[in-house]
């Protein structure tokens, strides 16, 4: 499986952060943007060991999803809000030696039914990019 790293932007989600950060605990890189949370979500997000905690301030939406993507080590990147996560199905998908051999990346999975969710809701926006 290709190396995948998570960005993820966040602004006071301390309700949220432990649920995201939880579900991408088997990817390779996770890149947590900040953008002057004053509740706990950067304690939270400290106590996760392959977390990198990021600061900038916040100009628009996608100029901070951007930023992120341009500081990913890894050519994979899910780019998430900190109210979503990914489904166990997804997580499966992408770190099973049989399913990814059979694919041969991450691009290549059935997207279409294990998407994101959102409180119990699937959401209908996934965005997976690759970088080079």
């Amino acid at each position: 499986m290709p190396p995948i790293t998570a960005c993820v932007i966040t602004l006071n989600e301390e309700d949220n952060i432990r649920r995201i950060l939880d579900s991408l605990s088997s990817l390779d890189e996770i890149i947590v943007l900040d953008s002057g949370s004053i509740d706990k979500t950067l304690e939270i997000a400290n106590t996760y060991k392959k977390v990198k905690i990021e600061y900038r301030n916040f100009d628009t939406y996608i100029n901070q999803k951007n930023h992120c993507i341009s500081i990913a080590r890894n050519d994979w990147v899910y780019s998430l809000d900190a109210d979503e996560c990914l489904t166990e199905n997804l997580i499966n998908e992408l770190i099973n030696p049989a399913i990814v051999s059979k694919r041969g990346s991450p691009a290549k999975s059935n997207l279409s039914k294990i998407l994101f969710t959102n409180k119990g809701k699937i959401l209908t926006a996934f965005k997976q990019f690759k970088k080079n």
